[in-house]
C-alpha cells in the first residue's frame, strides 16, 4: 500500500503504487473502492460513473436493472464513509464494482466484434481496462485482494467453526460425458478440494480422456513423481492435480506410442490451463477460498500483529524521507511544531508545521508550483489574521527530491523578492541525536532571520 489515508476501528483507507483507492469496513469486513478508482478500472470518465451510480444518467436499460434495488454505497450500511484529506470519500461495494466491470468489459467486446465484422483498424479500440481488472480479481475475488493490498486479516465468527470445518472436508464436483470409443460413452469427473484449494481430475477420468489406456500407472511410475501428483486426503478418491492431468494428457496425446487422438482432441478444447477450465465447471460457495486461511485463524491471528508491524516497519525503511507526510514528522520532531495547523480566512487550510516562530510548507520537488501557491496563501492569511499575526513568524518552503544547483538558484531568486525562505532536502539521516536536532534548528532560524 503506498500511503494510508484513515485507519482506526471502523476504517482502512488507503491508496496503492498503481493509483487505486481501496477500503475496508473493519467491522463488517466489507471492501469497496473510491468512485474516481472505479472510473479508472473501466475506463470510463468519472462523470459518466457519477451519473449512473446516483442515477442521474442517461444509461442503457441493461445497466439501470443492473443496479435496481441495490446497495451500491458502503456509506448506506454504515452510516458514514472513510476520509480523505478530511473530506468524505464515497466507496463504491466490491460486489457492484465487479458488477459494473462486467457490464463495461461487455461492451468493449462488442465494440471489437463490430469492428471485426466491418474490418475496421483494432488500433483505434482502446484498450479494455474493465477486462484486465475482471481478470486481476478472477482468481480470489475483489475482497480478498482489497484484504491482500493491506495485509488485512478479517477475524471469523466463533460459530463460523463448525461451519468451516465442514465445508474444507467436502469435495465439490462436476462431470460431463466424453465419447472416448466409437459408441461409448465414459464420465469425466472434476473435483475442487476446498483444504488444498487444488482442481483435479479423477484418475479413472484421465484414462477415458486418452481413451480408455490401462497403462496410466506404469506411465506414472515412469514419467512422473507418483507422491507429488495426488491431491491428499480426498475420501479414498485417487484425484490427480489439474496441472499434472494436463502433462499426463499432453504426454498421451504427443509422445505415448501410439499418440492417442482423442487425448489429442480434448487439449484442443481447452482455451486455457487445464486448472482454469475445471474452474468453469464447477460453482465455488462464496468466501469458499477463504476458509482454509479462517482454519488457521488461531494461529494467524498470533502472528498477525508481529507480521502488520515488521511490514510497516519494513515499508518506512524502504520508503524513508521519500513522502511529503514522512518530512513533516521529522520536521515536527525537530521543531516542536504542530503539524497540520488550521488557519482560517476566505481560503483556509492547513499549513503543515507551525508554531510561534515559523510556519513550514514541505512539497516533493516536482510539486514546487503548488508548494510555492501554498505558502504565499499562508503568509497572507496569517498576516491578516488578528489571532495569529502578533507572533511575527517567518514562512519557509521545505523542498525534498532531488535536485540541481541550477534548479536551486532558480527557486531560491523566486522565493527571495516575496521575503519566504527555501530549504532542500535531498536525503536526511533516519534519526538525529538531541545535539544535531538543536544545530539544524538552528541553522533554520538563521536563515529564516535573513
Amino acid at each position: 500500500m503506498q500511503k494510508i489515508y484513515q485507519d482506526d476501528d471502523t476504517w482502512l483507507f488507503g491508496i496503492t503504487k498503481e493509483g487505486l483507492e481501496l477500503c475496508i469496513h473493519k467491522p463488517t469486513g466489507k471492501t469497496g473502492c473510491s468512485i474516481s478508482t472505479l472510473a479508472t478500472m473501466c475506463g470510463v470518465a468519472l462523470k459518466t460513473l457519477q451519473d449512473v451510480l446516483t442515477s442521474t444518467g442517461n444509461y442503457k436499460t441493461a445497466l439501470s436493472s443492473m443496479l435496481k434495488d441495490k446497495e451500491i454505497f458502503l456509506d448506506t450500511s454504515t452510516g458514514n464513509s472513510p476520509k480523505k484529506h478530511y473530506k468524505h470519500i464515497k466507496i463504491v461495494f466490491s460486489e457492484i464494482s465487479v458488477d459494473l466491470l462486467g457490464y463495461y468489459d461487455g461492451k468493449w467486446e462488442k465494440k471489437l466484434e463490430n469492428l471485426r465484422i466491418k474490418g475496421g483498424d483494432l488500433k483505434q479500440l482502446p484498450p479494455n481496462s474493465a477486462g484486465k481488472f475482471l481478470k486481476l480479481f478472477a482468481r480470489k475475488g475483489m475482497t480478498e485482494y482489497v484484504y491482500q493490498q493491506f495485509i488485512y486479516m478479517p477475524i471469523p465468527e466463533q460459530n463460523e467453526s463448525k461451519q468451516i470445518d465442514k465445508i474444507l472436508h467436502q469435495l465439490l464436483t462436476s462431470q460431463e460425458p466424453f465419447e472416448y470409443k466409437k459408441g461409448r460413452i465414459g464420465t469425466i469427473k472434476y473435483y475442487y478440494d476446498p483444504n488444498s484449494q487444488q482442481y483435479g481430475i479423477s484418475k479413472d477420468s484421465i484414462a477415458i480422456i486418452c481413451g480408455g489406456v490401462n497403462d496410466m500407472d506404469a506411465i506414472i511410475n515412469q514419467h512422473f513423481t507418483p507422491q507429488d501428483i495426488y491431491i491428499p486426503n480426498t475420501q479414498g478418491l485417487v484425484i490427480i492435480k489439474a496441472e499434472n492431468s494436463h502433462q499426463i494428457i499432453q504426454f498421451y496425446a504427443y509422445k505415448h506410442s501410439p499418440k492417442k487422438l482423442k487425448a489429442k482432441s480434448y487439449l484442443k478444447t481447452l482455451h486455457s490451463t487445464l486448472a482454469e477450465h475445471i474452474s468453469t465447471k464447477i460453482t465455488l460457495p462464496d468466501d469458499i477460498e477463504q476458509l482454509p486461511i479462517l482454519q488457521k485463524i488461531e494461529q494467524l491471528k498470533i502472528n498477525n500483529a508481529a507480521l502488520k508491524a515488521e511490514n510497516l516497519a519494513l515499508v518506512k525503511q524502504l520508503n524513508k524521507f521519500t513522502k511529503e507526510q514522512t518530512f513533516q514528522e521529522h520536521l515536527a520532531n525537530v521543531f516542536q511544531g504542530v503539524q497540520h495547523y488550521y488557519i482560517d480566512g476566505p481560503f483556509p487550510g492547513y499549513a503543515d508545521i507551525v508554531n510561534d516562530h515559523f510556519v513550514i510548507e514541505i512539497k516533493n520537488i516536482e510539486k514546487l508550483d503548488a508548494g510555492f501557491g501554498q505558502i504565499m496563501r499562508y503568509k497572507k492569511l496569517f498576516h491578516d489574521n488578528p489571532k495569529e499575526n502578533h507572533h511575527n513568524r517567518k514562512f519557509l518552503l521545505a523542498l525534498f527530491g532531488e535536485v540541481t544547483e541550477v534548479q536551486k538558484q532558480f527557486i531560491t531568486e523566486l522565493v527571495e523578492p516575496c521575503e519566504i525562505a527555501v530549504l532542500f532536502y535531498e536525503k536526511l539521516p533516519d534519526s538525529l541525536p538531541i545535539n544535531s536536532k538543536i544545530e539544524l534548528q538552528q541553522k533554520h532560524f538563521n536563515i529564516l532571520s535573513v
